[in-house]
């Protein structure tokens, strides 16, 4: 893992140092004050009293194939210090299953190499369009939990019945587990552990803030305006939370 220091490049009088967001939803952040990438921004520019730029190439409904062939590309060039990918939900249908259970593309997802392969091309893409630059991390952030045992189904927060809130948690915890495999696998893989790549684990660290708890990370239903009615996006303290684990992995 490299070493980062962020005092000689800012004494050489360097340009603001980049941040990018890669991802779908749950990285572009419909309906928040302020994308996840702004609030690592203030808060790395409030730590070192330098100029952080943020980025924002993530788009909502994408999949991770969408990443590798049009919003890695756009860093070409660019040099970021940090980019944060949020993204392999829509690969397996995830927040569609959560508004709508029954709905077929929830029994017809892609297989786990499929989505792991799709993964690594992600990561492959982000290195390749960076030139592999030493001085970039990469943070893969594991989305934040959206139904836990003090979730009552049904209800405002979880129109769907027990069984289908059992199906859709059991969902959620594929898509976390396909993530971590495919981040294991990639850095095992010729040279790639060279690289600083580094995973938030967001299962672990919203353990407490899922609907029904008393500090939610996710909508639920208090639903913003301009989160496109979507019940189970990243809330305010939800995008603060992920941009404090990032800045405290970064900075420490």
């Amino acid at each position: 893992m490299f070493f980062k220091s962020l005092i000689p490049a800012f004494a050489l009088g360097a340009s603001a140092e980049l941040i990018v967001g890669l991802g779908s939803s749950y990285a572009a952040g419909p309906g928040l004050a302020q994308p996840i990438g702004e609030i690592l921004r203030q808060k790395l520019s409030d730590h070192d009293g330098q100029e952080w730029s943020f980025t924002n190439h993530a788009v909502s409904g994408s999949i991770l194939t969408d990443i590798t062939a049009n919003q890695s590309p756009e860093l070409e060039g660019s040099n970021p210090r940090i980019a944060y990918i949020v993204s392999g939900g829509n690969d397996l249908s995830y927040v569609t299953c959560l508004g709508n259970p029954n709905n077929s593309a929830c029994q017809n997802s892609i297989s786990e190499d499929e989505w792991k392969q799709r993964y690594k091309d992600v990561l492959d893409s982000v290195i390749r369009h960076t030139a592999g630059d030493p001085a970039l991390t990469i943070f893969c952030v594991t989305y934040i939990r959206a139904l836990g045992a003090d979730t009552v189904c049904p209800s405002d927060d979880c129109p769907m019945e027990p069984d289908e809130k059992e199906q859709n948690d059991n969902l959620y915890n594929r898509l976390v587990d396909y993530t971590v495999r495919a981040i294991d696998e990639w850095k095992a893989t010729e040279d790639n552990g060279q690289h600083d790549v580094r995973m938030i684990p967001m299962r672990q660290n919203s353990a407490e803030h899922y609907i029904g708890t008393a500090e939610p990370w996710i909508n639920g239903a208090q639903i913003p305006v301009g989160a496109g009615g979507i019940a189970w996006h990243p809330n305010n303290a939800g995008a603060n939370a992920v941009a404090e684990f990032l800045f405290q992995s970064f900075t420490n």
